[in-house]
């Protein structure tokens, strides 16, 4: 017998699909003024109170911030896609997220595949933004490009 549910109409969720870890202060050449699970406490509140039912966690080419997150947003029904933010070999800045069960030894398998190393997650792949999009999708994530409107996004028009 399938138990699955059924959805017999549209059901609209507010998502948050380009999550900073706390960690992601180290890339703007900052010190993060409070711990790991304070910050990661502070941002499910603010998901509560905005009523945000799914996330995805991106940050510079690593993903250690993955399984802390997970947890605690998991803990009160909140969504985590992981993922994260890489550029590609034309600097094109991607943001890759994966199903909600993919394991950390996973996702770091996924950045060794772009060529990442996750010490200088700055670094664009040697990898194209073809390749990366394309990888991506075959390993049943998604994938759309980060800042695209910005001076060096894909969207900017001069």
């Amino acid at each position: 017998m399938n138990m699955a549910v059924e959805h017999t109409k549209a059901k609209f969720w507010k998502c948050a699909l380009q999550v900073n870890p706390a960690s992601y202060i180290k890339y703007r050449g900052k010190n993060q003024g409070i711990s790991e699970d304070d910050y990661n406490q502070k941002l499910l509140e603010v998901c509560l109170e905005e009523s945000i039912k799914v996330v995805g966690i991106a940050d510079h080419g690593n993903v250690d911030s993955v399984v802390k997150i997970k947890e605690t947003f998991n803990a009160q029904g909140v969504i985590v896609f992981p993922g994260f933010e890489i550029a590609s070999s034309e600097k094109i800045h991607l943001v890759c997220l994966y199903p909600e069960d993919t394991s950390l030894q996973t996702l770091n398998n996924y950045l060794y595949e772009f060529d990442i190393d996750s010490s200088n997650g700055t670094k664009p792949s040697t990898k194209s933004a073809d390749f990366i999009l394309s990888t991506v999708k075959d390993k049943g994530g998604f994938v759309y490009a980060a800042h695209c409107t910005d001076d060096s996004g894909v969207l900017k028009q001069n």
